[in-house]
């Protein structure tokens, strides 16, 4: 009798541990809503699967978002649309490795969402030197820089040092002022692009589970993720769709398009890439120089003389920044822009002409 017992109690035992646990029974469920040949029960399957951060399902998500590359003309927040966007949601908030292959298929509609994928690959720095060669908006510039940083790119050393702009500025003293003369002063701005604010009611169908939608900023305010730290980092924030519908705002683009001021970001990586300050890279690569006034032959010679200076100091610089394995600057050409300023005050009228500086690396 005891022994009967004994049996049925372990049968019992038995019985209860072959039971799947609660979250064995959401995985199942996640899977099989992401085989389902409706959109919205994909959706459901990619939403329980974020939540669950369950890596098993990283693969079918994967699958299911290279599938889904095929609604890249799909209407902004229709049931295909709305599918894409929860199938990203779900391996970003997995911060899966998605292949560099999937990524690229979503580079054009869904930018934002590239970029984080991106971060999170692995062999992404090939992609990242594809996008830098483009004509590309301040934050996505600095994206792309900030993450090659952060990969300890050898090649961003030499691309910066060609691109930063040398100059050497000289402040002339005791230059002869004609009486009557006025003060002249060129200004610019620095700053990049603006942020477009575009508000606009939008939701998906509401058969979907809640959709998450991404930016990129540059603003760290509450709630922003960083997606690359540099110079300027660079930051995502997600914001979540309901059904009801949401205002949204500043869900154009993030920037405008075209030129801005790079000098300062590339001062920074130079000095970032080479572990020395930003004080002590800005003397090297932007000198500024006071020269007394005798006459203007001799002016042009103390000035080369302090070219010639900023040369061999630059040279020795990367010199030994090519010895630690930092990059290969041997027969690159670089150029220093000189400038003549004067003392705030009455001007003297011409100052004298510095020409370009060009020199090569040995």
């Amino acid at each position: 009798m005891v022994c009967r017992a004994s049996c049925i109690c372990l049968l019992l035992a038995f019985a209860i541990n072959a039971q799947p646990t609660p979250y064995a029974v959401e995985i199942s469920r996640a899977s099989q809503l992401l085989r389902s040949v409706e959109l919205s029960d994909k959706a459901w399957g990619a939403y329980i699967a974020a939540g669950l951060h369950e890596s098993s399902l990283r693969d079918q998500l994967v699958s299911e978002l290279k599938n889904a590359s095929q609604y890249q003309d799909a209407k902004a927040f229709s049931a295909e649309h709305a599918l894409v966007q929860a199938l990203l949601d779900s391996l970003i908030q997995m911060r899966a490795a998605v292949p560099l292959e999937v990524i690229k298929l979503f580079e054009k509609r869904w930018r934002y969402e590239y970029f984080i994928l991106l971060a999170a690959c692995l062999e992404a720095e090939a992609e990242l030197w594809r996008f830098r060669e483009k004509s590309l908006p301040e934050m996505e510039w600095l994206a792309v820089n900030n993450l090659l940083l952060r990969a300890k790119s050898k090649r961003l050393l030499e691309e910066v040092v060609r691109e930063v702009h040398l100059t050497h500025r000289f402040k002339m003293v005791g230059h002869p002022r004609p009486p009557g003369s006025q003060v002249g002063i060129v200004g610019g701005t620095a700053d990049g692009p603006g942020n477009i604010e575009r508000p606009a009611i939008n939701h998906f169908p509401p058969e979907f589970p809640p959709i998450a939608l991404y930016r990129l900023t540059l603003e760290p305010a509450s709630g922003n993720v960083v997606l690359a730290d540099g110079p300027r980092p660079v930051y995502f924030r997600r914001i979540v769709v309901l059904a009801a519908g949401t205002t949204l705002r500043g869900f154009g683009p993030s920037f405008m398009a075209g030129r801005f001021n790079a000098q300062s970001y590339l001062l920074d990586y130079i000095a970032r890439l080479t572990r020395h300050s930003l004080d002590t890279v800005r003397q090297l690569f932007e000198r500024q120089s006071t020269i007394t006034w005798v006459n203007d032959p001799d002016f042009r010679a103390k000035a080369n003389k302090e070219l010639d200076q900023q040369v061999f100091d630059i040279r020795n610089f990367l010199v030994r920044e090519q010895l630690f394995s930092h990059g290969n600057f041997t027969g690159m050409k670089l150029y220093i822009s000189p400038s003549v300023y004067e003392d705030p005050g009455p001007q003297s009228g011409q100052v004298p002409m510095i020409g370009i500086k060009e020199f090569v690396m040995p």
